[in-house]
């Protein structure tokens, strides 16, 4: 009877330490995707974002921070100190193996979540990418333009481009990229970023922000890899 006992215990912690290795919460062992959290939220002096039951450190407008968290169906909340806005939480769907932005962003006062994915992220030999995200919730509308290395005239992004959209990747060869930021149907700059070198190979994410900077636009350039 003490044997069958002592079996039994055995086989109970074998069940607690199996389910002590699930991916189900943060540190699980279990495989996990890769996401960058960026506060683009210029009303919002401080973000203090958790995802996956990990809190990061508090963010102001422009900072990001990168995280690993356990694949599958995620919380994230985002903690807000700032004047007229408020914070807000939601969930994820992450892929294991895959990379991914959370950008809280500012929609009409409450600071919510935004998530982009690596799509089309993968970048020929002899090229380089660049895609642009739109993350200005207090930007009147707007259009966006960019050179590229073998372009070096203005062309349009994407039209329309409205708040909350993104890109797909652009591809050019290997050098200097430029994004400019433009009223909409006008030819005012709001924003420039200057030259993004960007190698063979590489890929990077533009991330337009709110800002109390003149024009009330700025921008996160994102080297992806």
């Amino acid at each position: 009877m003490r044997n069958q006992s002592i079996s039994a215990l055995l086989a109970a912690l074998a069940v607690l330490g199996a389910c002590s290795d699930s991916s189900s919460g943060p540190g699980g062992g279990g495989p996990t995707a890769d996401v960058t959290v960026l506060s683009a939220a210029g009303r919002a002096s401080s973000v203090l974002a958790s995802i996956g039951g990990q809190t990061l450190s508090p963010m102001g407008p422009g900072e990001y921070q990168m995280v690993s968290v356990p694949a599958g169906s995620r919380n994230f909340s985002f903690q807000v100190q700032g004047s007229g806005i408020t914070g807000s939480a939601g969930t994820v769907d992450l892929v294991a193996g895959d990379n991914y932005l959370l950008i809280a962003q500012d929609s009409q006062g409450v600071v919510v979540g935004s998530l982009v994915a690596d799509t089309g992220a993968i970048v020929p030999a002899g090229k380089s990418k660049l895609r642009v995200i739109h993350s200005a919730g207090l930007a009147p509308p707007i259009d966006v333009y960019r050179t590229q290395p073998d372009f070096p005239t203005l062309v349009s992004v994407m039209f329309p481009f409205d708040f909350g959209a993104s890109s797909p990747y652009l591809q050019s060869d290997p050098g200097d990229w430029s994004v400019v930021v433009t009223p909409d149907n006008l030819t005012d700059t709001l924003y420039a970023t200057g030259p993004i070198v960007v190698p063979d190979g590489g890929r990077v994410t533009v991330v337009i922000v709110d800002s109390t900077a003149t024009g009330g636009i700025s921008a996160v350039v994102l080297h992806e890899n």
